[in-house]
């Protein structure tokens, strides 16, 4: 019997968790010439941009604003644009086809300390300080730059 209701109980966990465990949204900002993504730190740990959702704001939204918020890079998405869900956060794949020219400053700096380009290789040096959806990213990087060079070609092909 104690089986059985421990069976249960995560079973209406798990269903919970389908129903709507989505937290917040971000961005994989990804450098195709120089084959670096875009990282943030906050007061503790590196992470990828992103934060919660307010009040109504879909993914794709939420995801806009916390980008710019970090980085002040100012990006546009749209609902059906590629993205992967990483430890109830969704991340949108965002390849940068001319890199970045200008200075990234983070716009709130009650949050963002330091914001930087890195390869998977830095990220082996900074491993131990990044969150755990960064910790992802690093042991799925093929597959993720994979996703990122065919969203670049297809975009590449649509202008």
């Amino acid at each position: 019997m104690i089986r059985y209701n421990f069976m249960i109980s995560n079973l209406v966990k798990a269903i919970r968790c389908d129903h709507d465990s989505t937290i917040g949204a971000g961005g994989i900002i990804y450098d195709t010439k120089s084959l670096r993504i875009l990282i943030v730190r906050g007061h503790e740990k590196w992470s990828l941009p992103k934060g919660h959702s307010e009040p109504g704001e879909s993914p794709h939204e939420t995801a806009m604003r916390e980008i710019y918020e970090e980085t002040s890079l100012r990006v546009t998405l749209q609902p059906n644009d590629v993205h992967k869900k990483i430890l109830k956060v969704v991340y949108f794949l965002i390849p940068m086809e001319q890199g970045v020219e200008k200075p990234i400053e983070p716009i709130d700096t009650q949050e963002v300390i330091d914001v930087r380009w890195v390869t998977r290789q830095e990220l082996t040096q900074i491993y131990p300080y990044c969150n755990k959806q960064l910790r992802y990213l690093y042991k799925h990087w093929d597959y993720m730059m994979y996703c990122l060079y065919r969203k670049a070609r297809r975009l590449l092909q649509t202008h």
